[in-house]
């Protein structure tokens, strides 16, 4: 709108749990700001007369943030490869990834 306002701003604002529930199904961006800098995400986690739809919303981000960690952590310790490989988790710390048992060995000086 004029006001530099997108969808989720204004369904926050009329606290339209049902439309929320739509774009947060299609993941819709939380961080797209206004012309003021406010974001869906800040209205959010600011509560107000929208708790329900802030609800919904703050799911959603915390959803969206997960699925950045897992991504981000999914990495072959020893040689960083990430796409293209199964990465298999260590059996004792489960923390790390390593993409082959030859990664996994030459690690095993460093991560035991």
């Amino acid at each position: 709108d004029r006001m530099g306002g997108v969808c989720l701003h204004e369904v926050l604002m009329s606290n339209r749990t049902d439309v929320a529930q739509v774009l947060m199904e299609f993941e819709a961006n939380l961080d797209v700001s206004d012309c003021d800098g406010t974001t869906p995400r800040t209205m959010a986690t600011a509560g107000g007369p929208f708790s329900a739809v802030a609800n919904l919303v703050n799911r959603a981000a915390a959803r969206q943030r997960r699925q950045e960690l897992k991504s981000a952590q999914r990495t072959c310790s020893n040689c960083g490869k990430s796409e293209g490989v199964t990465l298999s988790c260590c059996s004792r710390c489960k923390s790390v990834y390593f993409c082959s048992k030859e990664c996994q060995r030459e690690q095993w000086p460093i991560h035991k």
